[in-house]
Formats: structure tokens, sequence, C-alpha cells
């Protein structure tokens, strides 16, 4: 594919109330972002936005809209050099903006970016905790050293030096604006330095990772004691905060998600721990009505109108499928949103319990 001219009538956009503006003849999209994130960093809530923004903003050329159909439909899948045929009951319809080639080329590239970086590192006989989206969490300290741990024979933590010099070999592939992204495409997060703050020196950081997406970023502050640096939400975030945060908290992970994962280390590391005020508070989700298939599946509920807000219940399985003594139920409980947790356990809820020919309500 190549690409051939410019569309006609195309306007400069405003994004964020004038705040960065978008020349679709003389800029390009992704790369202004980015740059505009970069050069705004003091403004802690218009660097959000962007970095939100530079985020997602590949989503719509990928997007496809689920429709749940009466009876399956045969499908033919293609995956690399295979196609086979399937059924489903749910038909995706492309979106309005759909267009896969770019969206798979930019995930790719990110995918690559990653896998160079790997093999920068096991050049080296270094290894890494984890790796996320566009990131590397490499084993490393200041002096470097052995790895101790059992099944690693022969690995090592790098020195931070090395991992500088990793980073400066991607330096020729930078696209952005020297003025606003120094140096090389790959390089330390805020968190690695005191305070996060990358104008003072820089720290040493640990982790715990239970699985993907799944980890922390925490500093030892003592002999038996630790502070949370760097939370992920990713498998919690979903579910509506049990404590509110402070006024002040300026942090862009909520406070109940730093003092699960404090709870969750000082167990792995048998440090003393006092369980979370919440703990017992029901897990809820917030749903709104934003669909028509949403709006269906909460079938005559009174209070169940076009963009209402709703909690929905976690229930355990075990419970639903022993309460209703078949295996096959989707056990549902929905009641009205409320943002007062401690009224939670004394919500009124409705159940609906969607069986394979049907719902029952």
């Amino acid at each position: 594919m190549m690409p051939h001219g410019k569309q006609a009538g195309m306007k400069t956009v405003a994004l964020r109330r004038s705040m960065v503006e978008i020349d679709p003849y003389n800029d390009d999209l992704f790369r202004k972002v980015i740059e505009q994130r970069k050069l705004n960093k003091a403004d802690k809530k218009l660097y959000y936005w962007l970095k939100i923004l530079a985020n997602s903003i590949y989503g719509f050329f990928v997007e496809l809209i689920p429709e749940l159909q009466d009876r399956n439909g045969q499908l033919q899948v293609f995956s690399g050099e295979k196609n086979f045929p399937d059924s489903s009951d749910v038909i995706e319809k492309e979106g309005k903006w759909f267009f896969a080639p770019l969206a798979s080329l930019i995930t790719s590239a990110g995918r690559l970016l990653l896998a160079m970086t790997e093999a920068c590192v096991s050049q080296k006989k270094g290894t890494y905790l984890f790796c996320d989206t566009d990131s590397l969490a490499i084993v490393s300290s200041e002096n470097g050293g052995p790895l101790n741990i059992p099944g690693r024979d022969g690995l090592r933590i790098l020195k931070w030096k090395e991992v500088s010099k990793i980073a400066n070999r991607f330096s020729s592939l930078n696209p952005y604006d020297p003025k606003a992204v120094k140096g090389s495409i790959l390089n330390l997060v805020d968190a690695n330095f005191v305070d996060s703050d990358p104008m003072k020196p820089q720290r040493q950081l640990y982790g715990y990772s239970i699985a993907a997406k799944r980890y922390a970023l925490y500093e030892k502050t003592g002999k038996s004691d630790i502070a949370i640096i760097d939370p992920k939400a990713h498998g919690i975030g979903f579910l509506y905060p049990p404590k509110d945060s402070p006024k002040n908290w300026d942090k862009e992970v909520p406070q109940w998600i730093y003092e699960l994962w404090d709870h969750i280390i000082r167990g792995a590391l048998n440090l003393p721990r006092t369980s979370p005020s919440w703990l017992d508070v029901p897990q809820m989700m917030r749903l709104t009505i934003t669909t028509y298939n949403v709006l269906e599946m909460l079938g005559e509920w009174e209070i169940a109108r076009p963009y209402n807000f709703l909690l929905l219940p976690m229930v355990d399985p075990l419970y639903g499928f022993a309460f209703h003594k078949k295996s096959n139920d989707k056990v549902l409980l929905v009641c009205p949103f409320s943002s007062k947790q401690e009224e939670w356990l004394s919500l009124v809820c409705w159940l609906s319990v969607k069986w394979r020919n049907g719902v029952l309500r």
C-alpha cells in the first residue's frame, strides 16, 4: 500500500480548548501528540489527557462492534497462512474508521521494538522482570552483579550504565522533534528517579509481578519497610473504588490500589501489614447504559434507562452456580448506582440468570 495525495477540505483541529492544534496538512497527528505531551509535563491535566489520547489513538482504526445473534453463524477464520471454519453467536461489524492494516502496523511495530530491546538485554546475559505494551523492566542496579535466583544460572544484574548504552542504541529511531524528545526513543520512566523527578538522582527500584500486566514497583525504605512507587490497576481497574482517594491525591492511580499492592507485597515479603479498611466492601463495577445491547440485557427493569449509571456486584462463580444448580448459568446482579460505599451492602439488587436457551429474571 502506498499513500497518494491528501484529502481536500481538511481543517485544523483544536484539542483541549485550543491548547494543542493539529494541522492535517503539515502535522503528523501521532508525532504531534507525543511531542506536546513531552512539552507540557508541567500541566498535569493536559499531560494526562494527551497520554490517554496517545495510548488510544489507533483504537478507532481497529474498532469492531459485536452484535449478539439469535443463533450461531458460520465463519471462516484467517490466521496467518492458515484458515479454518468456525461458528459464533457474536458477529463483529467494522467501525466507521476501521482500517486494520494501519492498526496492525502500529501494534506490530511496538512489539518489534520490544523484541529488539529484549535481544540487546540477552546479548549482555541480562533479563527482565516484565514487559508491557511499550516498556521493558530490566533487572539492573548501579553496580550490577550475579543474579542469585534459582533457575537463573549465568544471568546477570546489569549495571545502570549498561542499560543506558542499550537505550542509546535506539537514538537513530527517534522520529520526534529533538526539542521535545531528546536522545533515544527509549528512556527511563520517571519512577526510576527520587520522588519520580527526572531532575533528581536515580534510585533503586524493586518489582513484584504476579502475571501479565499485574505487577507493582516499590522502593525499600528501611530493613523492614517498603513504599509502593508504581502499582498497576490491570485486572482490578474496572472496579468502582471501594474507598475514595483524598481530595489532595495527585497520582494517576487511585489510593486504594496503592493500599492493595502494599498489602500483597508485604505479605509476600513477610513484612508487618494491616488489612485495608475496605477489604470487606463488596466488589462493584459501574455500568453505563450506552448501547442498545446493554439496555436489552437488563430487560424491563424500571430503573434501566439510556445513559443511566448502574452498579454490578461481582458474584463469586462458585456461589452463583451452587445457588442455581446449573453449571451453564451466568449470574448477573444489577443495582442502582451509589457513590457512597457504606450503602452498598443495603442496596436492593435485580437478579438476571442467563441460560444457554434463554434468560430467566
